[in-house]
Formats: structure tokens, C-alpha cells, sequence
């Protein structure tokens, strides 16, 4: 594999990572909608909480992918 085929595997790599923000972010305007309409605070912090599991997971995944993708790419080099 040349240095342009691995350029082109990391460029996809970025784009999923911007595919996942922007996703994240389109899901918390809607969960904000719903805080700022509910009246019940064990609910908000609720939604709040898991909000912040949310992109805990989000984060660890994408490191993840982006370890795996450094391994997978370095392999391709040799």
C-alpha cells in the first residue's frame, strides 16, 4: 500500500470523527430542547447525567478507532 492509499484511509478516519461530533452535538440540541421544557429536576439531571455517559463513551470509542487506526496504518507502511 503507498503513502497516498494510507492518506486516503486517515482522511476517511477524520471524516467518521466529524460524522460522530456532529451527531453528538444534533442529539444534545434536542435532549437541551427537552431540559429546558421539563419542569421536573430529577428528570434534567437525569437526562444531564446521561448526556455525560454519552460522550464519555463517544470519546473512548473514537480514541479507541484512533488507536487502532494508527497500529493498522504504521502495519501498512512496513
Amino acid at each position: 500500500m503507498n503513502n497516498k492509499e494510507i492518506e486516503i484511509i486517515d482522511l476517511t478516519n477524520k471524516q467518521y470523527k466529524e460524522l460522530i461530533t456532529v451527531q453528538k452535538n444534533e442529539y444534545k440540541k434536542v435532549l437541551k430542547f427537552c431540559i429546558d421544557n421539563i419542569k421536573d429536576i430529577e428528570k434534567i439531571k437525569e437526562i444531564e447525567g446521561n448526556l455525560e455517559i454519552i460522550d464519555k463513551n463517544i470519546i473512548n470509542q473514537l480514541e479507541d478507532i484512533e488507536l487502532d487506526n494508527e497500529k493498522f496504518i504504521e502495519y501498512l507502511k512496513k
